[in-house]
């Protein structure tokens, strides 16, 4: 039920399944990242998703590149951190 999108569900399997659960992060981050002319909701729910898998990464910097999604910046610079954060993902 998680995979097909109850998130509810996160707390209860995240220990049990965890590539599971950041293979589904990973898959909505690309949704997020593919819409065109984002708005500010997409980018805080980029925000929450990423958060949930940066919570036990210990990277200052690419936590902080996180917090800029939910900031007044400019959306170029928004989606160059959701890039950013999408890479550190995948390779981590």
């Amino acid at each position: 039920m998680f995979l097909k999108g109850n998130e509810d569900l996160y707390e209860l399997i995240k220990d049990d399944f965890p590539d599971e659960v950041q293979q589904y992060y990973l898959k909505q981050l690309e949704k997020i990242k593919n819409t065109a002319n984002k708005t500010f909701s997409e980018y805080s729910d980029f925000y929450s998703k990423a958060s949930i898998l940066l919570e036990n990464k210990e990277n200052k910097e690419i936590n902080f590149i996180n917090e800029i999604l939910t900031s007044t910046t400019e959306n170029y610079w928004k989606d160059t951190a959701i890039d950013l954060i999408i890479e550190y993902l995948k390779s981590n």
